[in-house]
């Protein structure tokens, strides 16, 4: 069971890959003039988490979603409000950001969200 508020979707990228892509970038002839967004082409949310989960053991993985007052209720007061925020940030897009340019620069597909058994 995934527990957890209400959340938005996320670009989960592999460190890895965003270091291997850093390194392109330093090391290439290639300019780039200003920011660089390196994120995996898809953003997934604890439901798509949830239902990867569920397919890789074989047996339902459960998402629940708690209000946010229950969700700091679990917690020291500061650190539940501290976390509570980056899924408020989740729900109004800020992590859901995806681009090409990750992909581009290792010349191969980034590591995806994916769990092994």
């Amino acid at each position: 069971m995934i527990t957890a508020p209400a959340d938005g979707p996320v670009s989960w990228t592999d460190r890895a890959d965003a270091a291997e892509a850093a390194a392109v970038i330093l090391a290439g002839d290639s300019a780039f003039d200003g920011p660089v967004t390196l994120t995996a082409r898809q953003a997934v949310t604890f439901d798509d988490v949830a239902e990867i989960a569920s397919r890789v053991i074989g047996r339902e993985v459960k998402r629940v979603v708690v209000d946010d007052d229950e969700w700091i209720a679990g917690e020291p007061e500061e650190i539940g409000r501290m976390k509570l925020t980056m899924f408020q940030a989740a729900r109004r897009g800020h992590f859901a950001e995806t681009s090409p340019v990750l992909a581009e620069l290792l010349g191969r597909e980034p590591r995806r969200l994916t769990l092994q058994s």
